[in-house]
């Protein structure tokens, strides 16, 4: 025969909770597959079969809530006889007691801030949990802040410096069962510095143009620090500007600008940083004209001074670069010319200190690395000299030439036929063409020199000014 020892249910009666059937087969076949099934009796005794319900666990939710569960095990053995089946019942099931085992309270406990309240709640569904938030007072006392009852969040005030905010939490399930308070404390206030909703900069910016930012009026005093990255945004570098203004420099094409701003209370406490969006650095388009002009015939020149304020004239071409020391009134000296040819290390290099100085390094002949710093009268002609430079040196360079404007063009450079034809309308036909294509990847797939960076990004602004070709806009002062 087959048949089985009742043993017993285990588990807490009360939703949520687990209830486990212990039961002993005995038989002498060994034991099939025996029935396991679960009812919830309602007070008057009707039974519900519990749908899916096929093992010895079952656990217990708010529909069992005030009735009882019945469990019941038919065995069977392995060649299919059935036995008597036994059954059990449990107590009746009660609601759990809402709890949490945990309370605190997020964020920065600083006048202007916000605060609050996280919690993990236990015992079934939870209901409409009530929450209150308080202030401490220094004698030990607490104030209600009635404004924020029933808030999961709460916005420190001037009233709140030097004091701590308490939450109550107080958990409540679906049914309406209330449970015993938790609390928890936020260190104590700071003060707060005064604050900016918002900076925004236009999408664009230009080289040699200053641009402005105008923060609220008032008593706060502003900290300014200006920064640009290249354009994939994730290298931002601090400029020497510490004001409200920045005039973007020939180092500064091609790459993106933004101002983070700190308001200053007039006792010297600092509010929170306010970043700006960024902007494109592009060429003004009168500025791009004129650059285009100086490069279309193939060759340009510009007349410069050293330290001692003698001249010398800079003779750019396809091939490279000449730099021709003047011959002092009544000199007898030999007149210097430096050859260059377009390869590393050539680079030209804006000062930080000085507007209107640049420096150009490269190697001679013999291998020797030199360089030699040169002075204009302002600081747009410095800049001027530096695009005009740095173009040349782009296009004359296969790599990056074919990268942004084709092979074409590039061909077309290296072979002298710009500075062949004697035609600044041809040359600047030419490169107009090109510059109307297709703008290349943003950042250099392959690795420059800092030189041959620099020419890179001078011909894609160059492409994006062209693309856009938009006038300057009102607030933009072109410095003189």
């Amino acid at each position: 025969s087959t048949q089985s020892t009742w043993g017993y249910l285990e588990g807490t009666p009360e939703h949520t909770s687990i209830l486990t059937a212990h039961v002993s087969y005995i038989g002498v076949v060994p034991e099939g597959r025996s029935i396991w099934r679960w009812y919830i009796v309602d007070p008057n005794g009707a039974e519900i079969l519990v749908p899916h319900a096929h093992s010895n666990k079952l656990k217990l939710t708010t529909n069992e809530i005030n009735k009882r569960i019945k469990f019941e095990y038919t065995p069977v053995s392995s060649d299919g006889v059935v036995g008597e089946p036994v059954a059990t019942y449990s107590n009746f099931i009660t609601a759990a007691i809402p709890q949490s085992s945990e309370v605190y309270i997020t964020g920065t406990p600083q006048e202007d801030y916000t605060l609050r309240v996280a919690h993990k709640y236990h015992g079934g569904t939870e209901g409409a949990s009530k929450f209150r938030w308080y202030r401490s007072t220094s004698d030990g006392h607490r104030v209600e802040l009635e404004s924020n009852r029933e808030k999961l969040e709460y916005k420190l005030s001037e009233e709140d410096v030097g004091q701590q905010v308490i939450v109550e939490y107080i958990p409540i399930d679906v049914n309406g069962l209330v449970s015993e308070s938790k609390f928890a404390m936020s260190d104590v206030i700071r003060p707060g510095g005064p604050t900016i909703q918002e900076i925004q900069l236009p999408g664009e910016t230009y080289c040699m143009k200053i641009r402005t930012v105008h923060p609220p009026k008032g008593e706060t005093r502003h900290e300014f620090s200006w920064e640009v990255s290249d354009v994939s945004g994730s290298n931002w570098m601090p400029t020497s500007s510490r004001t409200n203004s920045y005039q973007p420099t020939a180092d500064d094409v091609n790459h993106l600008l933004r101002v983070k701003v700190v308001p200053v209370k007039p006792d010297g406490h600092p509010g929170n940083v306010v970043i700006s969006n960024s902007s494109i650095v592009l060429i003004e388009p009168s500025i791009y004209e004129q650059i285009l002009n100086l490069i279309s015939p193939g060759t340009a020149g510009f007349n410069v001074k050293d330290a001692n304020g003698l001249r010398w004239e800079v003779s750019l071409s396809h091939e490279g670069f000449k730099l021709k020391k003047a011959k002092s009134p009544g000199s007898q000296e030999t007149v210097k010319v430096e050859d260059v040819k377009w390869s590393p290390p050539v680079h030209l290099t804006l000062a930080a200190q000085d507007d209107t100085q640049f420096t150009v390094n490269y190697a001679t002949n013999s291998g020797t690395q030199t360089s030699h710093s040169f002075y204009v009268d302002k600081r747009i002609d410095r800049d001027m000299v530096a695009l005009v430079f740095r173009a040349f040196h782009g296009l004359s360079d296969k790599e990056i030439c074919c990268d942004v404007l084709g092979s074409t063009i590039s061909e077309q450079w290296s072979s002298g036929s710009f500075k062949s034809q004697k035609s600044r309308k041809k040359g600047n036909h030419l490169l107009s063409s090109v510059l109307t294509s297709s703008i290349p990847d943003q950042v250099s797939p392959y690795s420059l020199s800092r030189g041959k960076a620099d020419a890179r990004d001078t011909l894609i602004a160059m492409k994006k000014t062209h693309h856009k070709h938009s006038p300057a806009t009102a607030d933009d002062e072109l410095e003189t």
